[in-house]
């Protein structure tokens, strides 16, 4: 496919599958695309995975896409859209990881109030065998990043680097290992 279509060429050539019509756009506009990603996110492997998303979406929906603005503003749109989206679900779980040590604080707390050395021998160990099953149900990766980060106390960035991963994805398996830890103590949480 030879450069100098059009918008609307080439997304009629995206939509009946052609990939270098696909691959002519990437290339015109994703680092632009990221660049501006970046603004929101401040963090450029994530403003790369944001728009590499981007981009993933138009070719998984090609078949049902319709722009009815130019190309670029679309595309533009879009990275302020995912941007916003991620940047809303970073609130999220910042929220739900602050509240989930809370939590934990405040099993603590009462753990360390009892008075009886017996009961409080017999909690210690259910509660550690309880927290051992979960981290090592846990699939490999997300166990692995989650003790690197809780037990060896890795920064995110360190882990990244270390597993040759994204930090997004550091990320992503640490929210989703306490996930799994706060439904498998749940149960057991109950009692404090």
């Amino acid at each position: 496919m030879s450069k100098g279509f059009d918008d609307s060429t080439l997304i009629a050539e995206i939509k009946k599958g052609n990939y270098q019509a696909f691959e002519q756009i990437f290339k015109a506009h994703q680092p632009y695309m990221v660049m501006y990603a970046k603004k929101f996110v401040d963090d450029w492997e994530s403003a790369r995975d944001l728009v590499q998303e981007i981009f993933l979406q138009l070719w998984e929906n090609r078949g049902k896409i319709e722009i009815t603005i130019s190309l670029k503003a679309y595309l533009f749109k879009s990275v302020k859209n995912q941007c916003a989206n991620y940047v809303k679900h970073k609130i999220v779980e910042k929220k739900y990881n602050d509240h989930t040590q809370e939590e934990f604080k405040a099993l603590e707390i009462k753990f360390y109030q009892q008075t009886d050395e017996h009961f409080i021998s017999l909690i210690e160990k259910e509660l550690g065998d309880k927290i051992s099953e979960a981290i090592e149900s846990l699939p490999d990766q997300c166990r692995t990043t989650f003790e690197l980060s809780r037990f060896q106390g890795l920064k995110s960035q360190e882990i990244a680097k270390k597993m040759d991963v994204s930090v997004r994805t550091v990320e992503t398996q640490i929210y989703r290992a306490l996930k799994v830890l706060k439904e498998s103590l749940k149960d057991f949480l109950a009692f404090f």
